[in-house]
């Protein structure tokens, strides 16, 4: 009936509190700001297959497709009623996405891809 914030993990113990959960929140709205950022927790929270909650947006949709569990933006009801979802699947959770295909050595991978493609030719 409750989630409890039990304040500041310190960054050696945050692996172990994510592998923990039944579900990972991630709570994004659909703005301009939002939808242009990659979640620095995001490709964390993918590395750990767990049901993740958050808006479908950016790269939160791009990355998770439909194993995302995504609540309509500013509202309250919508993101409990999506949270009680996805906790009710996380017994038999299988995303269909590869972690290993979102990782930031991945990320820098891929941007480094589009610069050199887009870079003009100045010779």
């Amino acid at each position: 009936d409750y989630v409890y914030l039990k304040g500041y993990v310190p960054e050696e113990q945050v692996s172990a509190y994510l592998y923990s959960a039944d579900v990972l929140l991630s709570p994004l709205n659909n703005t301009i700001t939002d939808r242009a950022r990659c979640p620095s927790k995001m490709l964390r929270y993918i590395s750990t297959k767990k049901p993740i909650v958050t808006c479908a947006v950016g790269e939160a949709l791009e990355y998770l497709g439909d194993s995302g569990f995504y609540y309509e933006p500013n509202s309250p009801s919508s993101m409990a009623n999506t949270i009680e979802h996805a906790f009710v699947a996380s017994s038999d959770f299988v995303p269909n996405y590869d972690p290993s295909q979102h990782t930031w050595q991945r990320r820098v991978e891929s941007w480094l891809q589009w610069i050199y493609y887009q870079r003009p030719n100045l010779n």
